[in-house]
């Protein structure tokens, strides 16, 4: 059932984008754009975080292995990632906390190079 539903969700969210890149709207498309990569990125975590667990029940369903033991893991480690994941994707957190990083180490190199220039002289 899970993997029946990541594949709708991915379905849906590629039907989509193709109209998108296929409609010659040009309004909001930085907007779109971050959207999509966020919606990506979602999409991306939940796949990580769910098929392992898909994996390991079908193997189990098959009887090629025992799960019992992995339960407690993905109900405990796994699947719990994922659930304080996606509200800091939700949020942006990511993503001002990288715009920071960036600024600081953009800060950080022209300071070096300008205590190089300054040296160099």
């Amino acid at each position: 059932f899970s993997a029946l539903s990541f594949m709708s969700c991915c379905y849906c969210f590629i039907n989509i984008y193709a109209r998108r890149i296929g409609s010659s709207v040009a309004s909001n498309q930085k907007r779109d754009r971050k959207l999509q990569i966020k919606i990506s990125i979602i999409i991306a975590t939940d796949f990580l975080c769910w098929i392992p667990f898909t994996v390991v029940c079908l193997l189990h369903f098959l009887e090629a292995m025992d799960a019992a033991p992995w339960y407690p893991v993905f109900s405990m480690v796994i699947l719990p990632i994922n659930s304080v994941i996606n509200p800091l994707l939700y949020c942006d957190i990511f993503v001002r906390a990288g715009n920071k990083v960036y600024l600081m180490s953009q800060k950080y190199a022209s300071s070096i190079r300008k205590v190089f220039r300054h040296t160099a002289h």
